[in-house]
């Protein structure tokens, strides 16, 4: 059987855009996911294991959380590593996490998100803590 990678970018910005065993539905993804300043290409395999190989060490996921719920995850092939693992943007969250499939890349970034939540809120009330300490410390030098 052969598998078709959906791929755009060039070098160190790879991304796989998509993976099918459907030759016609490999033209219409590629078709779809290329832009005029990064078009998409097809490449060719017989066997999993060679694109597993091939791949396997850079793929990367993308998920991002909109009130602890998914609602976008895009696989990405990075020769290195993504710059940022957790992107707060204030409603949602972008997690980048190293995974050889989505249901896995998802469990991951879940996990990591419920930490970078967690330590979010206690370095949270440390800072409203230490804003209260120095609050506190003004007035009483302004009451001498």
């Amino acid at each position: 059987m052969k598998y078709y990678v959906i791929l755009s970018g060039e070098y160190s910005d790879i991304q796989i855009r998509g993976v099918t065993n459907n030759h016609d539905k490999a033209i219409k993804l590629s078709a779809l996911y290329s832009t005029y300043d990064n078009p998409c290409y097809i490449e060719e395999y017989e066997e999993p294991e060679v694109l597993y190989e091939q791949y396997i060490d850079h793929l990367y996921y993308r998920i991002v959380f909109r009130d602890n719920s998914v609602i976008d995850d895009k696989c990405y092939c990075f020769f290195g590593r993504p710059d940022i693992q957790i992107l707060d943007l204030g409603s949602y969250y972008e997690v980048n996490v190293k995974a050889i499939n989505k249901r896995e890349a998802i469990k991951k970034a879940s996990d990591l998100l419920a930490k970078y939540q967690s330590l979010k809120i206690e370095y949270g009330k440390m800072i409203d803590d230490m804003t209260q300490c120095a609050k506190d410390k003004i007035e009483r030098e302004g009451s001498k």
